[in-house]
């Protein structure tokens, strides 16, 4: 009887530790030694319909974008640009053809994004916190607002030319922003699409092509993504919508293969920066 007793003893004390044992090997695999940063790549319409009005039927007074919804905004007729003031804001026009907007009035933000945002600007606002006014070429620096915006403030230019002044913690919100602060932040690229592919790329890794012959392969480690926000705030929409080839040169990208041999596609170069799964080490090589 004592030994039966013992057993059971010896029986329970092992489970319990097989137990303790599982819980910590489930939740941290041993053979796991470091965490992978996720490859995403984006895959951006900027066809002709990325040019129309953001907004359509009757105004909310919630619209987002460039303008912040709730503040009162006054046209500066000598810098250019539309600035926050304390005035008493005019109601927002309403019309088919959108042609209220009177420069000499204080509208809320929300009225003027109404009236100004373009769906390619509000794409732009959510990714990068939207267009510097500086923003002059496809891999310009001043196209990515930590370059391109000084102080605590940043003019913005819509697609249409519209200038307005935002505080630069507004635009630091933006999602890419945010995603580079991350303690893991994903290592992304973007396929940029209309009518068929279009040129301009970035490699996931954040290596842009085309540029300069010198910095063919250059990523910048100090200010991440900085390609693929200039690239974003520069590139303007034209022709028609190209969903299904874009598609699959994203996967024919991942893959490593030219099965579609789509014109203007990534080039498929496995163990170089054209390849997803390649990363550069601290020494800068492979």
């Amino acid at each position: 009887m004592k030994k039966l007793f013992l057993g059971l003893i010896i029986l329970v004390f092992v489970f319990m530790v097989h137990i303790s044992w599982a819980g910590k090997y489930c939740a941290t695999p041993p053979f796991i030694t470091q965490t992978v940063k996720p490859n995403i790549l984006l895959v951006i319409d900027v066809s002709g319909s990325m040019a129309e009005d953001a907004y359509s039927g009757d105004y909310t007074g919630e619209e987002e974008g460039y303008f912040i919804p709730d503040r009162v905004y006054v046209y500066n007729s000598v810098n250019g640009y539309w600035e926050e003031a304390n005035a008493t804001p005019s109601s927002c026009p309403t019309g088919w053809w959108r042609r209220g907007i009177n420069i000499r009035n204080a509208y809320y933000g929300s009225c003027l994004n109404y009236y100004y945002m373009k769906r390619i600007d509000l794409l732009r606002w959510a990714l990068t916190g939207g267009r510097p006014d500086e923003c002059n070429a496809l891999d310009d620096e001043d196209c990515d607002p930590r370059f391109g915006c000084t102080g605590t403030t940043c003019i913005l230019e819509t697609y249409n030319g519209i200038r307005v002044k935002v505080p630069r913690s507004r635009v630091d919100r933006a999602v890419l922003f945010q995603m580079a602060n991350l303690s893991n932040p994903p290592r992304l690229g973007a396929l940029f699409y209309s009518g068929g592919l279009r040129q301009p790329k970035v490699y996931i890794g954040d290596y842009p092509y085309p540029v300069n012959q010198n910095r063919i392969g250059h990523a910048d480690s100090q200010h991440p993504y900085t390609h693929l926000i200039r690239f974003i705030n520069y590139i303007s929409p034209w022709g028609s919508t190209a969903t299904a080839p874009a598609l699959w040169e994203a996967y024919d990208y991942f893959a490593q293969r030219n099965d579609h041999n789509y014109a203007n596609g990534f080039e498929i170069a496995p163990g170089t920066f054209k390849d997803p799964h390649y990363f550069c080490n601290e020494n800068g090589t492979n």
